[in-house]
């Protein structure tokens, strides 16, 4: 699969399920940029629709989690 996006280690918190719901959400990035390039427009822009901003939605709503613990930045590399 192209990939548009890598996760490379720089780009990690070291919060574990931040990590992850942003592994998540390179690999949607990913396959939305795949389907797009294939040519299938309208499952790119269901996977957009369905797929990302959802989970773009629960992200954040997770993230407000940790911002009263003083988690809501990246740690300092």
């Amino acid at each position: 699969m192209r990939r548009i996006i890598e996760l490379t280690q720089d780009l990690l918190t070291g919060i574990p399920e931040m990590d992850e719901q942003h592994r998540k959400l390179v690999d949607l990035l990913n396959e939305v940029y795949e389907l797009s390039a294939q040519g299938k427009r309208e499952e790119a822009r269901e996977k957009l629709i369905s797929g990302i901003i959802s989970y773009v939605h629960f992200h954040f709503d997770r993230r407000r989690v940790y911002e009263p613990r003083g988690i809501s930045r990246m740690r300092a590399s």
